[in-house]
């Protein structure tokens, strides 16, 4: 009885067939007599067991709307199709060829020599593989743990780097702190603020004599209220000398326009003269030109 199953890969020389129970079937290229295999299309075909190959079948009198006679093309999308989809076929079973060695590897390497050879052998008969020497085993140990070493150096080496760095940064902050707290020591030790206790005294002190007089205790409260004043002080002459300046702009801002239009008063008298000046010279004009055009009074014999 025939059997049907979905085109699923199509190589060169053969193709696969998904069968509705997961059966994948080899499907070989003189079986549709020269044709080609289309991706995704239904083919019927006879199930045969390939002797020596663990139970994986193939297929035989293939026909169906999945197979392109020989001597027609696919269409351009289809085609285009088919070798994306062989594309990804050769990266999946490249990916699981390389997953099968590398299981190979760790039943190998625990071995020892005089099993690895035997084992080698028919392992790499099944898995089409080339057999591998107990010398080409050790090769690949030596270079393995050669990586191994490398990495783990390279790990331990990027570690203490940052950890030094870490230390760095934290030593240059903490020698930064250390430098500010010492200015402001030193600059309230030079600092003297006048005695909030007793407002008529002008004489300022310094830190160490608010605490040599109230104690050390008292001594800093002292200090710190008479440090609330000096700033309520300062902020006050910030206000006047920004009030004085302010006056001082708005003054001088009188004063321009005061001058500018003082100058313009000045350039209209000018212009006034000149036009005065203007009038005079154009009736002496007129005089003259009446003058020439009068007729000529004759004279009485």
């Amino acid at each position: 009885m025939a059997s049907t199953g979905v085109v699923k890969l199509w190589q060169e020389s053969h193709g696969f067939a998904a069968m509705a129970d997961g059966t994948t079937v080899y499907i070989s290229k003189k079986e549709i007599g020269g044709g080609i295999l289309r991706v995704g299309r239904e083919v019927s075909f006879d199930v045969e067991v390939v002797e020596g190959h663990n139970g994986k079948v193939k297929g035989v009198n293939v026909s169906g709307d999945g197979v392109l006679p020989a001597g027609e093309r696919l269409p351009e999308a289809e085609m285009e199709e088919q070798k994306r989809l062989l594309k990804e076929a050769r990266e999946v079973d490249a990916a699981e060829r390389k997953k099968e060695l590398d299981a190979v590897w760790s039943q190998v390497l625990g071995m020892r020599p005089s099993n690895q050879a035997a084992l080698l052998r028919k392992l790499s008969h099944e898995l089409g593989a080339q057999t591998i020497t107990a010398q080409q085993l050790q090769e690949r140990k030596d270079k393995e743990k050669k990586e191994k070493e490398k990495k783990r150096k390279q790990e331990e080496l990027l570690a203490k780097q940052a950890k030094e760095k870490a230390a760095k940064e934290k030593a240059k902050q903490r020698k930064q702190e250390e430098r500010l707290e010492k200015e402001r020591k030193e600059r309230e030790q030079r600092e003297k603020r006048a005695d909030p206790t007793d407002p008529k005294n002008t004489k300022k002190y310094t830190k160490a004599d608010f605490y040599s007089f109230y104690g050390k205790e008292d001594g800093e409260k002292v200090w710190v209220i008479a440090g609330a004043l000096l700033e309520r002080e300062r902020a006050a002459k910030e206000a006047e000398t920004e009030a004085q300046r302010k006056s001082a702009e708005k003054k001088a801002r009188r004063e321009a326009a005061a001058a500018a239009a003082a100058e313009a008063d000045k350039e209209d008298e000018d212009d006034s003269g000149e036009a005065v000046e203007k009038k005079k010279k154009k009736k002496k004009k007129k005089k003259k030109k009446a003058a020439a055009d009068a007729p000529p009074v004759l004279e009485q014999e």
